[in-house]
């Protein structure tokens, strides 16, 4: 309901209909290559990062994956590949690639079933939470200590959230990862 990339703000893009091609990702790629490249000639000590966010990247999974498959071919290196995910379309398949690949996953969840629920749903007024906690759960069955290590949370909160009852909430259920980012909803450049 308060995504900052709806067109819902001033200042802020909108989402079309047209797709990213393999074509355009992959010279992304190679751009951010030599970038960090040039960086690396003045500290030798920067680890590439790259990041798949927003829309929603799991929409897109041959892309990903596409991308993931060339980033490894041309960086010889270490390279931390990050994913921002709402976690509702999260699969085996998928889980598994994120495994295999030692992607670092940031969830979409915005506490208990009712504070997420609020905000967090899908297009007919459904809230996510259930599919949301199942895929974390699927993520951590598959392979615990990837999920300790590589799983972590994105919480947006806004005046009507509860932040006692948040605490609450991830106090009691270590199953959850960890907080890695919170963010305000705010009536501006959210």
């Amino acid at each position: 309901k308060y995504c900052a990339f709806s067109g819902e703000y001033d200042n802020q893009r909108e989402h079309s209909r047209l797709k990213m091609t393999k074509d355009v990702a992959r010279k992304a790629i190679e751009k951010f290559h030599k970038s960090i490249n040039e960086t690396r000639k003045v500290d030798f000590t920067t680890l590439p990062a790259i990041g798949f966010y927003g829309g929603e990247p799991l929409l897109e999974f041959d892309l990903l994956k596409d991308s993931v498959e060339y980033i490894k071919e041309i960086f010889k290196e270490n390279v931390c590949i990050l994913v921002t995910t709402n976690g509702t379309l999260m699969n085996e398949e998928m889980a598994r690639f994120f495994i295999e690949n030692n992607i670092f996953v940031t969830f979409s969840l915005n506490g208990h079933k009712d504070e997420n629920d609020r905000m967090r749903v899908y297009a007919d007024g459904k809230g996510t939470y259930d599919d949301i906690y199942r895929n974390l759960m699927l993520l951590k069955d598959m392979d615990e200590e990837y999920y300790n290590k590589n799983v972590k949370l994105s919480v947006v909160i806004d005046y009507g959230t509860d932040l006692f009852e948040m605490d609450r909430f991830y106090t009691e259920h270590s199953e959850i990862p960890e907080v890695n980012r919170t963010s305000m909803v705010l009536d501006y450049f959210t």
